[in-house]
């Protein structure tokens, strides 16, 4: 019927000499703990062997255990990131911004929920972060921990810097060179019309639809087809 565990109790009567005990199951209570001692050891590995960084902070926000990935991430060590608090690791802009993400999760507004925010290297370098933090409760659905995933979107945010700064600049030079431009995008058919060529055409900015079918429209009807078919063959 499988084995039972039993917590055993001997006592001795010093009157008669007399020895009695008894025996408690303890059965579930072993098989509970037992349980528990391997959720939390499959805990531990998930978390520390995470290839994004990891943390697990009670609800005053203070740092309980932070895995490798984290320290690599903000070039700490452990001891220094648990020792630190939360707004000296955090850029000064999103220090705010991550209090009151935190004031509404611990106030149940959400059980779930992320942010981006920028954290600081000891050197001054700026990390870019993408954040996403549960609530664990107690039972009796008071706060425990906050167990957050912290994710290095550095390069993504270099690279959207990046992509604004070269679109500004064709900005200023469409601007300068006073051209109207028109943008197909050959698969999803999504147009663009610049101010420009709605001005030079005798309209006002946005005053029709971008489309093929709205540059189609605008041609002379002399120019039509050679227009849509050199268009063809330029796309091909």
């Amino acid at each position: 019927c499988g084995s039972r565990v039993y917590l055993i109790s001997w006592t001795l009567s010093t009157a008669d000499s007399q020895v009695g005990g008894y025996a408690l199951d303890v059965t579930r209570q072993v098989e509970a703990e037992s349980a528990l001692a391997e959720s939390e050891e499959q805990f531990r590995i998930a978390f520390e062997s995470a290839s994004i960084g990891k943390s697990l902070a009670g609800p005053d926000g203070k740092l309980l255990q932070v895995n490798q990935a984290y320290c690599d991430m903000l070039g700490r060590t452990r001891e220094q990131l648990l020792s630190a608090t939360m707004a000296e690791i955090t850029h000064p802009d999103d220090v705010e911004k991550s209090r009151e993400f935190s004031r509404r999760l611990l106030a149940g507004e959400f059980d779930k929920g992320g942010f981006e925010k920028r954290y600081l290297r000891p050197d001054g370098t700026v990390v870019w972060t993408s954040v996403t933090s549960i609530l664990i409760r107690h039972p009796d659905g008071s706060p425990w921990h906050i167990v957050t995933d912290i994710q290095d979107i550095t390069l993504q945010k270099r690279a959207e810097e990046a992509m604004a700064a070269s679109e500004e600049r064709l900005r200023l030079a469409l601007s300068a060179a006073n051209d109207g431009v028109w943008d197909y995008h050959a698969l999803t058919g999504e147009t663009y019309f610049g101010p420009r060529y709605y001005t030079m055409l005798g309209y006002e900015p946005n005053e029709f639809p971008a489309s093929y079918e709205a540059w189609k429209s605008l041609l002379h009807p002399d120019d039509v087809d050679r227009a849509e078919r050199l268009l063809q063959r330029h796309l091909s």
